[in-house]
């Protein structure tokens, strides 16, 4: 799933949130559904709906987000 970060003349534009670069461009036709909700081991996760939906997309533009989750991963692991 990537994320929609905008329209261009009618078409989608894709970006994943640690890709480096945006997706190539798709029509409406190609698109096949809308996520609502994402659970891991049996919890929601929340999906950035929030104030928190701008420091996410910053940190992804910038190239940042990958390294952002691997060290949030790195404490959390830490901490048990």
């Amino acid at each position: 799933m990537h994320r929609l970060v905008g329209w261009d003349r009618g078409r989608a534009l894709f970006r994943g949130d640690v890709a480096a670069g945006a997706d190539p461009v798709a029509s409406s036709d190609d698109l096949l559904g809308r996520v609502t909700s994402v659970e891991r081991g049996g919890r929601r996760v929340r999906m950035g709906l929030g104030i928190e939906r701008l420091p996410i997309a910053w940190l992804s533009r910038v190239g940042l987000l990958r390294a952002v989750a691997r060290l949030r991963e790195r404490l959390r692991l830490r901490a048990r």
